[in-house]
């Protein structure tokens, strides 16, 4: 097993069993890629215990191999479990740009509630495939049982969200993400490249910017279907720099795609502000909801508080009742007293006498 091997088998585990398993592996390496470990990279495996260089080199790139973060990982397991939906996104992303070098503004505005929905049931599924995942015995942390129906944060969830925005955004962020190998979140910010340095564990190459061809495409064919002329070299190129078409034409193809460019990054810039704008909204009503509970069951305890004062109150009038009460028993009774005192002395004298 290569590096590109180990790296996609450790970027598709659960997290907990990452560092473990990279471990296993390192192990493996070094003492010679023995049957089922992981050979030397490009170095291929010795007789008789295998080069102990080639094994210790390999065992230290293993060891190098970063750990994917959670969207990340969740964009993995949705390239590699369920690909259709992951190449879904990556189409749209050419139908997109197809669209665009074409000049065809109402394509783009049709094209940009595909492109909300797409990236929202791609964003879905790679959390419920992740959660699943987690969901399993032995995928907690520490390799203990999970929490019962394990949730990813809803920032994990943006930045899934982002990176499949990057998928459709530029073909070469496909590729990336298309290897089940990623470590980080991508962004695409703008008609800029998409950032890919450190985005991918092990060996990659990135395709050329500006080939839109799935692997094993005809380019000829991907190029027609987006208006793309193709040169004698085999080299893309837009029509509207196509030195056989009027130079008039080119100019004005060239500035309806700028438009269309434009038009479309303001329109993506829009969405996102209203998603996040839609998302702080969701997260003050869930507040406030929380808050409406927490207000009820404190009005409802000082109901409560309010009725047993009364009724402790209403006790303490009673007994205060009662005190008076036997207060003014004890007057009479201290009277009754004095006066039996005085007679039984006055008896007492008498019988002297």
């Amino acid at each position: 097993m290569d590096l590109e091997s180990v790296a996609a088998e450790l970027c598709v585990l659960p997290p907990a069993e990452f560092v473990a398993r990279r471990t296993e592996l390192a192990k493996a390496a070094r003492a010679g890629a023995g049957a089922g470990g992981p050979a030397g990279a490009g170095a291929g495996s010795a007789a008789g215990g295998g080069d102990r260089a080639a094994g210790r080199e390999q065992a230290e790139a293993i060891r190098r191999l970063v750990k994917p973060s959670a969207a990340a990982w969740a964009v993995n397991l949705l390239a590699t479990r369920q690909p259709g939906e992951f190449e879904t996104v990556a189409a749209l992303g050419a139908r997109v740009r197809a669209a665009s070098e074409r000049g065809e503004a109402g394509a783009l505005a049709e094209l940009s509630a595909e492109r909300r929905s797409t990236l929202g049931r791609a964003t879905a599924a790679a959390l419920q495939l992740a959660e699943q995942v987690l969901s399993l015995p032995g995928a907690g942390p520490d390799g203990g049982p999970p929490a019962p129906q394990q949730k990813l944060s809803p920032a994990v969830g943006n930045d899934i969200e982002q990176t499949m925005q990057a998928v459709l955004a530029d073909p070469a962020a496909a590729a990336a993400a298309r290897t089940g190998r990623l470590v980080r979140p991508l962004a695409a910010t703008g008609l800029e490249a998409v950032d890919l340095d450190g985005a991918v564990s092990g060996p990659f190459t990135p395709p050329e910017r500006g080939a839109d061809c799935a692997e094993g495409a005809d380019p000829s064919d991907e190029a027609g279907a987006r208006g793309v002329v193709v040169s004698r070299t085999g080299s893309p190129r837009r029509a509207a720099d196509d030195p056989d078409v009027p130079r008039d034409t080119r100019a004005s193809q060239a500035r309806a795609a700028a438009e269309a460019e434009e038009a479309a990054a303001a329109l993506e810039a829009v969405d996102r502000q209203l998603d996040e704008l839609r998302e702080l909204r969701d997260r003050a009503r869930e507040r406030s909801d929380a808050l409406s509970d927490e207000i009820d069951g404190i009005a409802a305890r000082l109901a409560d508080l309010e009725e047993e004062l009364s009724e402790r109150r209403a006790e303490r009038s009673e007994l205060d009742d009662r005190r008076d009460e036997t207060d003014r028993e004890l007057g009479r009774l201290d009277q009754q007293r004095e006066k039996a005192a005085r007679r039984a002395s006055s008896t007492a004298r008498a019988a002297g006498r």
